[in-house]
């Protein structure tokens, strides 16, 4: 036979079945919260490690003159290199089916099984590799831009104009190099035959290597890479640059940990939310049971009996709460996992259930209910018979204690029923404070993500700021400005236009030995397409002499220089001395660093005065149309002149690219703000149901002298209405720091730099007509519920 107390706690959940449900959902929806976040991230950041370091990647890559088979022999010798291979590639740009150009890059492979350094798989497991005679694997993350499939027909124009028609052989997945929407790049593989065939080296340019230990130590493998680099010279070769990021890391290994460590901080305020909901939950549920209390005190239970069984039926609720939305929630985490990880372009290791996020979700489904309730079954299960029998139905809430109560009380002109509407939110402070606190906290964050949105847009045009131009022509080489200037005037759509400098340089660290690669950009003098973020010193002057300004990039790579420091840079083999005259913040990675001098100085350095390797043009009008109309006619009119153009961007395809990266990471923020918005309804609904329940007499009597429907339900709507509309108030003052903390932790992971503050309008404006709606909604099933009310039913209310 079940006992009494486990009689009464199963009645207590299969009874009332909405308030089961209510119950159930906040507590589940923290459980959810946790457990979509954790899941999502074990499988991102364990299952990106694991898929990338299978592919054996590089720690170092080292740009130089030509070399052979030969000298790779030697430096396997140096000490700590474990393996060492060369590379060579050759680019090329391929029509897309919209009629625009998408640029390639295209890599030699000798031998798809031998290769042992940055490992590629096809895309389909199992499916056989196969290169012949030009023929070209794509890299699975570019078929969508290039609209192509197995067996097509891909063609290409090489720098030189010359077209070359490659066959789809099949797709890889190279977990190693960033996808295409990160470089605005599609990534091609050839065999040596082909790459022949295609104008390519004959022999290697690039080489890669991986050391014997500590493959994860970013400077001993730059330590390595120095030695391995210095062997390259004495070979009379010419070593351009070594570049060392992030060894034995993926590449979006920093921006996933971060955004993990930001959903978690959102997860757990869903849960701190959720245990609000909790606490106004089971005090509404004692409310209801006064009168039970009170006779099973009557009869005899201790209060220490009564606990017990209201803690069993707590667990019993997130017990359920557990054991709906943790399978869920693991599930979603799954799909969002498996959204992000196509994104950055690697491979999720497959489905599993992980024992960190069941831990951390059954804690949250039984602890959070738990300890949430203690305050209110201490409170509820203390009152004696006399009080429980004599009160119920009756609110005890007294109006007029305070100096909120006196200013409302003060309000004349607005009808009875909202007067009353607004009396009665305000009765039980403890509860409206609760439920504004979930509320407002929701909003807060809602708008904060809106405004950290338009941060972000804010960072790009900064960021943009130093490509003011329209259109810029990348040449594969110098040319004089004087051949270059005619073509330019010849296309009307050209209102001016620039040619900048170009070079990588290594600058030598404080040893004097080992060395950081740097890009260094060259406007002219007074150069009008540059609007620099200047964070300390200033901006070139046109009378600096071998003078730079570093950025931020730079700064975190060599903290320790500073604005009037000397650094000594080395450009093809010969080294110079460049004061920093100032630093500039701009957002998103760049890789190397770059930083900037004017052309003239840079150009006498390099011996090539009077010439110039980019070129940034300013249009007539600055849509996307004549931008991409404008870099076609350059293209087209450069090319038939004989001047090989490297690349042609525009600012268009600029901003795109950056917004479609920052768009996935709001997307995301914006996932939890609903969610954390969805725990504020239910807040909500919660509480005006105990407003409800506890006020069934006083809406007994109103019907009873006259009350119609519509005035109860205007009532009971304009009430929870009037809550929203104070959440959002304090909604908008708790979005300044949330925003705040929001800009610097995202700015930091994201962008390299805390993003400055931004006020949305839109979001203060859009939350408003949500909580608005979230208030009607949470308002209407309590409304109709008091609606249905008659004088008997109330006097015969239990």
């Amino acid at each position: 036979m079940i006992s009494a107390q486990w009689r009464k706690v199963l009645k207590d959940l299969w009874s009332n079945k909405i308030r089961t449900i209510l119950v159930v959902l906040s507590i589940g929806v923290g459980v959810f919260a946790v457990g979509m976040v954790t899941s999502s991230f074990d499988f991102l950041l364990n299952d990106m490690q694991a898929d990338y370091l299978a592919a054996n990647p590089h720690g170092a890559s080292i740009y130089c003159d030509p070399f052979d088979s030969a000298l790779l022999n030697s430096l396997k010798r140096v000490e700590g290199v474990k393996e060492v291979e060369g590379r060579a590639s050759t680019s090329g740009k391929v029509n897309l089916p919209t009629g625009a150009e998408y640029s390639i890059l295209m890599y030699q492979v000798e031998d798809l099984e031998e290769r042992k350094i940055d490992r590629f798989e096809p895309m389909i497991p199992g499916e056989e590799m196969r290169l012949g005679r030009r023929e070209i694997l794509i890299e699975r993350s570019a078929i969508g831009l290039l609209g192509v499939k197995v067996g097509d027909k891909l063609a290409v124009t090489l720098p030189d104009g010359t077209v070359r028609e490659l066959t789809v052989s099949g797709f890889i997945h190279d977990v190693t190099q960033a996808p295409a929407i990160f470089s605005n790049m599609a990534l091609g593989y050839v065999n040596f035959d082909t790459m022949a065939w295609l104008g390519g080296y004959q022999q290697y340019t690039e080489m890669v290597l991986t050391v014997t230990e500590n493959p994860m130590d970013e400077e001993h493998v730059r330590e390595v890479a120095t030695r391995v680099a210095e062997q390259v010279e004495k070979s009379g070769r010419t070593v351009y640059f070594t570049l060392v990021y992030q060894p034995g890391r993926h590449f979006a290994s920093d921006i996933t940990t971060a955004l993990a460590a930001m959903l978690g901080v959102l997860g757990a305020m869903a849960v701190v939310l959720s245990g609000f909901l909790v606490i106004n939950t089971i005090a509404a549920l004692l409310s209801q049971h006064i009168r039970q209390i009170g006779m099973m005190k009557a009869i005899g239970a201790s209060t220490s009996q009564l606990r017990k069984m209201y803690y069993i039926l707590v667990e019993a609720f997130g017990l359920m709460a557990f054991l709906i939305a943790a399978p869920l929630s693991i599930v979603v985490g799954y799909l969002v996992a498996l959204g992000i990880s196509s994104f950055l372009n690697f491979d999720l290791q497959g489905f599993r259930v992980p024992a960190s996020t069941l831990a951390l979700t059954l804690l949250v489904g039984l602890g959070v209910p738990f300890v949430s309730s203690l305050l209110p079954v201490r409170r509820g299960t203390r009152i004696t018979v006399r009080e429980a029998i004599s009160s119920y139905g009756l609110s005890n809430g007294k109006f007029g204690d305070n100096w909120i109560d006196r200013l409302i009380d003060r309000i004349r002109g607005l009808p009875r029923p909202v007067l009353i509407s607004l009396r009665n939110a305000f009765r039980k402070k403890a509860r409206m404070l609760l439920t504004l606190t979930t509320l407002s906290l929701a909003g807060a964050v809602f708008i904060g993500v809106i405004n950290v949105r338009d941060s972000f847009y804010l960072e790009i045009e900064k960021t943009l700021g130093y490509f003011l131009s329209d259109v810029n022509v990348n040449f594969d080489r110098y040319h004089r400005m004087e051949e270059i200037q005619p073509l330019v005037d010849a296309i009307p759509e050209i209102t001016a236009a620039e040619g900048w400098g170009y070079s990588m340089a290594e600058v030598l660290q404080a040893d004097g030995v080992t060395s950081d690669q740097i890009t260094i950009m060259a406007p002219p003098a007074g150069s009008k397409l540059v609007q620099a973020d200047i964070t300390s010193g200033r901006w070139l002057l046109p009378e600096d002499e071998n003078a730079i300004v570093v950025g931020n990039h730079f700064i975190k790579l060599r903290p320790d220089v500073k604005v009037g420091d000397t650094l000594t840079l080395t450009m093809d083999g010969q080294k110079s001395q460049w004061k920093v005259v100032g630093i500039y913040n701009m957002a998103g990675t760049v890789i190397p660093p770059m930083v900037f001098a004017n052309k003239e100085p840079l150009n006498r350095t390099l011996n090539q005065m009077g010439r110039i390797f980019d070129l940034r043009v300013v249009t007539e009008q600055h849509d996307p149309l004549t931008q991409q109309r404008t870099a076609e006619k350059i293209k087209t009119l450069f090319e038939a002149n004989g001047i090989k153009v490297a690349s042609v961007t525009t600012g268009a395809e600029n901003m795109a690219q950056q917004s479609t990266v920052i768009n996935i990471l709001i997307y995301t923020l914006l996932v939890m703000a609903v969610l954390i918005a969805l725990v504020g309804g239910l807040g909500l609904m919660g509480t005006m149901s105990m407003n409800t329940l506890e006020r069934t007499r006083e809406i007994g009597v109103m019907r009873s002298i006259g009350a119609s429907d519509r005035s109860v339900l205007e009532m009971v709507v304009v009430e929870g209405m009037v809550v929203g509309l104070l959440s959002w108030a304090i909604g908008m003052i708790l979005a300044f720091p949330i925003t705040l903390f929001l800009n610097y932790v995202i700015g930091v992971a994201f962008v390299n730099v805390p993003m400055r503050f931004v006020l949305a309008p839109d979001g203060y404006f859009i939350w408003m007509i949500m909580v608005l709606v979230i208030s009607a909604i949470s308002s209407l099933l309590p409304a109709r519920n008091a609606t249905r009310l008659t004088v008997r039913d109330v006097l015969a209310y239990e």
